[in-house]
């Protein structure tokens, strides 16, 4: 920028404007219709070029410093796509988009109060293998620490699905939840809170895959069994199939103070 202004010349520039002006002979009465102003230094040759410049650099800086109001201003926030309702109805069928997301929350809420209460025993009936691993994990590093992890006054906000396909002899479903919370950590010995402010209400918006059984294999015979059936098609053994959704993954994806939609 400042070798473009030191390229404009502002001397020359002032010169030009300072270019005394040819006038004709006053007549009699305060008229100045007879006036002659002579921009031809002005608007022609190096004057207009000078010009030129000038409007082009302004207009660059006010464009740049636009833009980076804009930028301070305005974040932008988690953005999906939901699946369709006919997409849905191929694998699930009989079940709607809204039946599909309360039962998201639903599981959310159960993982979330086993995980707050430290149940860790608990949790395996609502997550995979490896979630449940990975909250156990969670839960003993907790305990070394004297810590506990408190969300609290949770709510429903917002919900869809993202995706749904049967595979493996599973439904896999992936879900968009939005919820509130006080979400905070506490020393159990001294119960000071850490790293967080106990009386906030955070929103918090998340993608969480479930899954379900629907195939499940004869323990005997290894056979498939079909979706609606607990009986072997080929031994004729009675199968208990676990028909619970069950929490495989949670990734957290914004959160934000619903108060001034600040993204924390």
């Amino acid at each position: 920028m400042q070798n473009i202004l030191q390229m404009l010349n502002f001397n020359n520039f002032y010169s030009i404007l300072e270019t005394p002006t040819t006038t004709t002979t006053p007549v009699a009465g305060p008229s100045f219709t007879n006036i002659n102003i002579d921009f031809s230094g002005l608007l022609s040759g190096p004057g207009l070029f000078l010009l030129v410049i000038v409007f082009v650099v302004l207009a660059l800086v006010m464009s740049y410093l636009g833009k980076q109001n804009k930028q301070m201003l305005v974040k932008k926030g988690y953005t999906y796509t939901p699946v369709s309702d006919e997409e849905i109805s191929k694998v699930i069928n009989g079940v709607t988009r809204k039946e599909l997301v309360d039962i998201a929350f639903d599981v959310y809420s159960k993982v979330t109060d086993c995980y707050n209460n430290q149940h860790d025993k608990e949790l395996m009936n609502y997550t995979t293998n490896s979630m449940y691993n990975m909250y156990k994990m969670q839960l003993e590093e907790l305990n070394v620490k004297h810590q506990r992890n408190i969300i609290e006054q949770l709510q429903f906000v917002s919900g869809d699905i993202l995706s749904i396909k049967k595979e493996n002899g599973y439904i896999d479903m992936e879900v968009v939840l939005c919820v509130k919370a006080k979400d905070y950590i506490i020393n159990t010995t001294t119960n000071e809170v850490l790293g967080a402010n106990k009386n906030k209400l955070l929103e918090y918006t998340y993608e969480i895959t479930l899954l379900k059984e629907v195939n499940a294999k004869c323990p005997k015979c290894d056979t498939m069994l079909e979706e609606n059936s607990d009986v072997c098609p080929n031994c004729h053994v009675t199968v208990i199939k676990n028909d619970k959704w069950l929490m495989g993954q949670k990734v957290l994806k914004e959160q934000k103070d619903p108060d001034n939609q600040e993204i924390v």
